[in-house]
């Protein structure tokens, strides 16, 4: 949505990420970068695994200090299985690196873009902890849900959308 000055707010943004258009297709796309980072200089030294998703379904939840983002996937979901083995991969392997360097942190940064504003706005989370979970009490787990720091989740403009404001 589009307020009546044409200016494309953090609300819109965000509610254009979240649940499925009218024809049951997810709202956004999803990526999901795992990173090692220099501690020292906070650049990226180098990128592990990118993850593309196109299955999952949005759901934001911000406060002034954390936000909340549910990936709920379909049941018996190969995404679902695929995203949170790589993740698992990166952390285990991390771990046992963790002894020999001290200033590599890693990194997994999670962007969501949403297709009605495809390649002119998108929103990124980073430094998140992350689990699996059921949407439903009782049922399979078929979301993986992210908790950030508000602080470093934030929704962004692209030099396309600077062109289009």
């Amino acid at each position: 949505m589009i307020d009546e000055k044409n200016v494309v707010t953090e609300k819109d943004i965000l509610s254009e990420c979240c649940g499925l258009d009218g024809e049951g297709f997810p709202k956004a796309a999803i990526m999901v970068r795992l990173s090692f980072i220099k501690a020292e200089k906070g650049e990226e030294e180098a990128i592990y695994d990118e993850i593309l998703m196109d299955e999952p379904a949005v759901q934001i939840f911000r406060s002034p200090a954390l936000t909340m983002v549910d990936l709920v996937f379909s049941p018996e979901s190969f995404q679902l299985a695929n995203c949170f083995a790589r993740m698992q991969e990166f952390i285990h392997i991390q771990a046992g690196e963790e002894e020999k360097n001290d200033d590599i942190l890693p990194t997994i940064f999670l962007t969501i873009s949403p297709r009605q504003y495809m390649d002119r706005f998108f929103c990124t989370g980073m430094h998140g902890a992350y689990y699996l979970m059921p949407s439903k009490a009782g049922y399979k787990p078929d979301t993986i849900r992210f908790i950030f720091n508000s602080a470093m989740f934030g929704t962004y403009v692209t030099e396309e959308g600077r062109e289009t404001r």
